[in-house]
């Protein structure tokens, strides 16, 4: 029998290049341009590999790799990528990345013998399960390649809730507070808990308005500065377990700060002085004061992001330099 090879790429010149080094491997090739065309090759099943490349239009590779997951999940899946060795952001593993362009030497060659796969039962299985072995991120990557319409719910240490229309997530909300871009940063980073997908109903309230692939780009980018923040505020707590509060985050997003004890008033009387300085004094790095209940200090790191403690009086300079120390790495 021969191999049979699905290729999804969207750029006809690296479509033509990647099949013509599969062929010379002994591949038969079935060259699809287009995502939902290519799902639906892929349902139908008798493939003996998938190569995506990492150029999409409409898809996200990682998208599209989840899905093979879910219905063949035995199914070889190959990425090309420029560079085959940077860090790849997905929510599901390629069974190897290969480079752009194609080298003749590390393509697997097409098995010799041996049937294609079938897609899987369990790819009509509802779909639920739990997000140590399913991530959210890859379930909402490859519902936006299909452009799907649905709720997903999350339960477990955190409550959450998605809401899709034909791919696009109008609607984000986990635990009691965080809505938008920052619940679907807490939601994607989750390694316990379980997910249901539900029927579609809109929203009571609609928090974003983003083609679900793009939100979960925003998503992962504010996830690690999130995990960022946090470090930064572990740090200073560490050196200075006195402090009242220590709180960071990005001044016009007030969603986005994290911290411990009073951190949303210790950040706003934060942003407040540096509105009002600012004017006598432009950009600055570093502010510390007394005042009549207790010492503030500041630290602005990053692009325009703040590192905000408060104490008792007379400990705002100690303040400053856990928070320098802090941002510069150093042991506080």
């Amino acid at each position: 029998m021969d191999a049979v090879a699905l290729l999804i790429a969207t750029q006809p010149d690296r479509s033509a290049r990647i099949e013509a080094s599969l062929t010379n491997r002994s591949w038969r090739v079935v060259a699809e341009q287009h995502p939902q065309q290519a799902l639906e090759r892929l349902r139908a099943g008798g493939w003996s590999a998938v190569f995506c490349d990492e150029y999409l239009r409409g898809a996200s590779p990682g998208g599209f790799l989840a899905w093979a997951r879910r219905i063949a999940p035995g199914l070889p899946f190959y990425q090309f990528a420029t560079d085959p060795d940077a860090p790849q952001r997905a929510f599901a593993t390629p069974d190897a990345v290969l480079p752009f362009p194609p080298d003749p030497v590390r393509l697997p060659p097409a098995p010799v013998t041996g049937a294609a796969s079938e897609a899987a039962d369990g790819a009509q299985v509802p779909l639920q399960g739990d997000l140590d072995t399913m991530p959210l991120g890859g379930i909402l990557d490859m519902m936006a390649v299909a452009q799907q319409s649905a709720v997903v719910r999350v339960s477990g240490g955190t409550q959450g809730e998605l809401v899709l229309d034909r791919g696009v997530l109008q609607h984000a909300a986990a635990g009691d507070e965080a809505l938008g871009l920052r619940a679907v940063a807490e939601l994607i980073t989750l390694k316990e808990g379980s997910f249901r997908v539900e029927s579609y109903r809109p929203p009571r309230k609609r928090t974003l308005s983003l083609p679900t692939a793009t939100a979960l780009t925003e998503a992962a980018k504010l996830a690690d500065e999130l995990d960022r923040d946090r470090t930064l505020v572990a740090r200073v707590r560490r050196a200075l377990p006195a402090a009242r509060a220590v709180a960071a985050g990005y001044p016009p997003s007030p969603g986005a700060i994290v911290g411990e004890g009073p951190m949303r008033e210790a950040f706003d009387t934060a942003c407040r002085l540096l509105e009002a300085n600012r004017p006598q004094v432009g950009r600055f790095s570093h502010l510390c004061l007394e005042h009549e209940e207790g010492a503030l200090a500041i630290v602005m790191y990053g692009e325009g992001r703040l590192l905000v403690a408060t104490g008792d009086r007379g400990t705002s300079l100690r303040l400053l330099a856990a928070l320098s120390a802090a941002v510069r790495g150093a042991p506080a």
